[in-house]
């Protein structure tokens, strides 16, 4: 019922067949301009409008091409998949590129302070600390196996938000006390499409991130969506959205490395008004 009271669930428009979805603010020119620069960059030869592609980047494709070690230090790097017990490649991610979607859960929670727990090996840290500067917030990292260190630093500061993968907040919430707890306000999730039928929840409010690889965030929760369940979200307007029974993303921002109708899940775009202003949004059901 809460999904009825807080959305005007009148159903505008559903995607059955191919279609680009656009929820950015690009102008026509831009938006081509964007979209090929994504397909340029894989030598992938658009289509007379955007869209008639049948192309598109892989994992491997992606493993492939930054198989041999990075020489150009204007960038870090992160790895291509969360899992590093799978085939990876480090590939390189602007230190200013923004994480819009850990913005919007800042600017909502407004917490005191906030602690990462990511670990290190997904090279996440540089986006944390920028995102931290640009939303003047205060926060710090630390590691889930130190308990001890973990608490007394989120007393000191104040922590009021916790930000960390499903395994790292699950191990945290069963290793700390109730007065470690107690002052928190909401947990930013960062998810993979596969955690969404794993489900899950918190004695907190929880803000799902959706990524397809480490600091690539391609859908969020608002605090309405939130409430909902683990599976709809708003999808990220730095992507151009390719829609039928799969859903695909292609780059429009000015990402290092764009992809270019690259694979998220099975899935659907429908348009609604929600209670943040949004008007899309992404459910997803399945890898």
């Amino acid at each position: 019922m809460g999904f009825v009271r807080r959305l005007d669930c009148r159903v505008l428009l559903h995607y059955t067949v191919p279609v680009i979805v656009r929820t950015d603010t690009l102008s026509n020119a831009e938006f081509s301009e964007a979209y090929a620069r994504a397909a340029a960059f894989w030598g992938i030869k658009t289509a007379s409008s955007p869209g008639g592609e049948t192309e598109e980047v892989t994992a491997d494709m992606l493993r492939s091409r930054f198989a041999t070690p990075p020489t150009n230090a204007e960038f870090h790097y992160v790895p291509s998949s969360f899992s590093l017990e799978q085939d990876f490649s480090f590939l390189p991610a602007a230190g200013d590129a923004r994480w819009h979607a850990l913005e919007q859960t800042l600017e909502t929670v407004h917490p005191a302070a906030s602690l990462s727990l990511l670990p290190s090996h997904l090279c996440m840290g540089t986006a944390f600390f920028e995102t931290l500067r640009r939303t003047k917030s205060i926060g710090t990292t630390a590691r889930v196996g130190n308990m001890p260190l973990a608490a007394e630093m989120m007393r000191q500061l104040g922590v009021e938000l916790l930000i960390g993968t499903r395994k790292d907040i699950s191990t945290f919430f069963s290793e700390a006390d109730a007065d470690t707890l107690l002052p928190l306000k909401a947990i930013h999730l960062v998810m993979e499409v596969s955690d969404v039928s794993a489900g899950g929840s918190y004695l907190v409010r929880t803000l799902r991130d959706l990524h397809v690889m480490p600091n690539v965030s391609v859908a969020w929760q608002c605090s309405t969506l939130s409430e909902i369940g683990v599976s709809i979200f708003h999808p990220s307007a730095s992507f151009a959205w390719h829609t039928d029974d799969n859903l695909r993303i292609t780059s429009l921002d000015d990402a290092p490395v764009p992809l270019f109708r690259f694979y998220v899940g099975r899935g659907e775009i429908t348009q609604h008004v929600c209670a943040c202003g949004e008007k899309s949004l992404l459910t997803i059901h399945g890898t």
